[in-house]
């Protein structure tokens, strides 16, 4: 987060219209000249407001959920900054050469490794995106052999983290893993097979019942909504899905292909499998 300045009294006036939360600065859309801001609420949801002596003013929404802005806040602080970035920057030019100087109060808190170019999405500037130009489509993804054993090992320790207390869920974002299925992430973990029929590190699966957890209870959590989902309990949502079989009895090689009879969300059936009657 960059370092701010005071918003004058005239600006905080200006949000009447909303419940004033904090101070900060941005740009104008039109000429990217730096503005103080305010950031307001209003009717649940989190705005911005400034106003450009040239534009005029702008006002954006800023989070959709002020009771998730909030929650969020609880672990907002500053940071120790970047002490040792690649392309340092001795002076700050914000916003026409953003990078990491000494404006950066955060520092890094989560490092992504790149194994994979596959995405579904097409962000031109991203090294996710397979390019399809010119240049010809191509996919930047190594084999388990280039990664090697050792490397593999250390996969998705999922057992590992779970015997810390950690309540890590699970997902993928990647096309092979495409649309969402929940009970084929669920089998994946337990069983540690790839879709390409690799068994991956073995001695790092997991119960069913760690993996159930992992998608409703944990998964929950993580979105801080477990006092309404997660869960079938008197004063949260009738958010659930009826399956065919139960995957607590079946072979684990076969939870993936357990048919979803129903799914109810807020108590109203909005989906029901051709042949089988749902009843309240």
């Amino acid at each position: 987060m960059a370092q701010t300045t005071d918003i004058s009294l005239e600006l905080k006036r200006e949000v009447a219209k909303g419940n004033f939360i904090r101070q900060t600065q941005s740009i104008c859309p039109d000429c990217n000249r730096i503005l103080p801001a305010i950031v307001f609420e209003r009717e649940g949801k989190v705005f911005m407001t400034k106003t450009c002596p040239v534009h005029g003013e702008t006002e954006e929404l800023y989070f959709g959920s002020y009771d998730m802005y909030a929650k969020f806040s609880r672990f907002w602080k500053d940071g120790k900054g970047t002490h040792a970035p690649n392309v340092p920057m001795d002076a700050c030019s914000c916003p026409a050469n953003c990078g990491l100087c000494s404006n950066h109060l955060s520092h890094t808190g989560l490092s992504n490794i790149i194994v994979t170019n596959r995405c579904d999405l097409t962000c031109w500037y991203c090294f996710f995106y397979v390019k399809k130009g010119l240049e010809g489509p191509y996919v930047y993804e190594p084999t388990l052999d280039c990664v090697g054993a050792e490397r593999m090992r250390q996969a998705f320790p999922v057992r590992s983290m779970l015997a810390t207390g950690m309540p890590i869920t699970q997902g993928s974002d990647g096309p092979a893993y495409w649309p969402i299925d929940p009970l084929r992430d669920a089998q994946t973990v337990v069983t540690r097979t790839t879709h390409a029929g690799s068994v991956v590190e073995p001695d790092e699966a997991i119960s069913v019942d760690a993996a159930l957890r992992m998608i409703t209870r944990n998964a929950a959590h993580s979105g801080f909504e477990e006092r309404d989902k997660g869960s079938i309990e008197p004063g949260k949502l009738a958010d659930f899905a009826l399956l065919a079989r139960n995957p607590y009895e079946v072979a684990p090689h076969e939870i993936a292909s357990i048919p979803v009879d129903a799914t109810i969300i807020g108590g109203r059936t909005v989906f029901q499998r051709r042949g089988v009657e749902v009843t309240a």
